[in-house]
């Protein structure tokens, strides 16, 4: 069974070589690799090329995630695919083997996630459930890794495989997701139109986590607080829309300024940290002020949805 594996990719360096290494290195020889990079002016495409000659590489300018996914969708030849794998996650070398087992053992129908662990080897995400309040929330964050835990169903999970045939129902990646809530957007589809999404415990990658966001705390968070809106809006009720605006822009602010003005009282300065949650404040009122300018637009996207399962 050939497994596609997409990855979007922009100013990777660091990550890259570790994160194809190990995709080549699998258990399961049946692969082709798909690496979609949105403009990466540093070594990124110097490495893929010279290192890894075996790995389809498509070169784009700056193009948002769901956009690059669909590149890669659009050339995939796999009877399964997985999307989207990120550049700062290396996978078990048994990785690809566990996702193919579990499709042919489950069958068609369903999305199979990744179990991600943090570098320390603790959970960093098996599956997410969409919150009323909160746009998210990770199960059995930062518990100990457990391979025979139960498969349960969730409603999405970051690095989702599937069978070709989903795309003839899902047909693609919402391109207007710029970063976040691409592939919850993409789950949540899938489910209206019949799909389950599980996650396979034993199919394990490490992640590191912190590489996009900590590159432009600002950016990552306008982008974050914007795709995670959008999410909201398509498939929620207006009155989680309302909450959950709310809940962004003067919730969690409030709550920033005042762990900012506390850090400033006891130690009479701002460290590096308050500034990290001063850049967040400072985001997440963008992103919302970039939402509410595209609201006449979504309100189409919106009514295109059936919106049987809130959130």
């Amino acid at each position: 069974m050939l497994l596609s594996v997409i990855i979007s990719c922009y100013q990777s360096e660091k990550h890259i070589k570790s994160c194809l290494q190990a995709l080549i290195s699998q258990t399961h020889s049946s692969m082709e690799i798909i690496v979609v990079d949105a403009g990466s002016s540093d070594r990124t495409l110097e490495i893929i090329e010279t290192q890894f000659p075996n790995v389809t590489l498509i070169k784009e300018k700056r193009i948002g995630v769901g956009r690059a996914l669909n590149r890669g969708l659009n050339i995939a030849t796999g009877d399964l695919i997985a999307i989207d794998f990120n550049t700062d996650e290396v996978a078990r070398e048994d990785w690809a083997e566990e996702l193919v087992r579990s499709h042919l053992k489950f069958g068609p129908g369903l999305i199979i996630g990744t179990t991600r662990l943090k570098p320390d080897g603790k959970i960093s995400e098996q599956g997410i459930r969409l919150r009323f309040t909160t746009f998210t929330h990770k199960l059995r964050y930062n518990e100990q890794h457990d391979p025979n835990s139960l498969i349960g169903e969730v409603d999405f999970v970051g690095l989702s495989s599937f069978r070709q045939d989903l795309l003839n129902r899902n047909k693609e990646v919402d391109e207007k997701y710029l970063f976040y809530g691409a592939d919850a957007d993409f789950n949540l589809r899938a489910r209206l139109n019949g799909y389950k999404v599980i996650t396979n415990p034993k199919a394990v990658t490490t992640h590191e986590g912190s590489a996009i966001s900590s590159r432009n705390g600002l950016r990552f968070t306008i982008l974050q607080t914007y795709g995670g809106l959008r999410l909201v809006f398509l498939h929620g009720s207006k009155k989680r829309v309302l909450i959950t605006v709310g809940y962004t822009l003067f919730y969690l602010n409030f709550v920033y300024l005042c762990m900012v003005g506390l850090n400033l009282v006891s130690r009479g300065r701002i460290s590096s940290s308050p500034r990290l949650k001063m850049q967040q404040i400072l985001g997440r009122i963008i992103g919302v002020y970039k939402f509410v300018r595209k609201i006449p637009e979504w309100l189409i996207d919106r009514r295109s949805f059936n919106t049987k399962i809130l959130i």
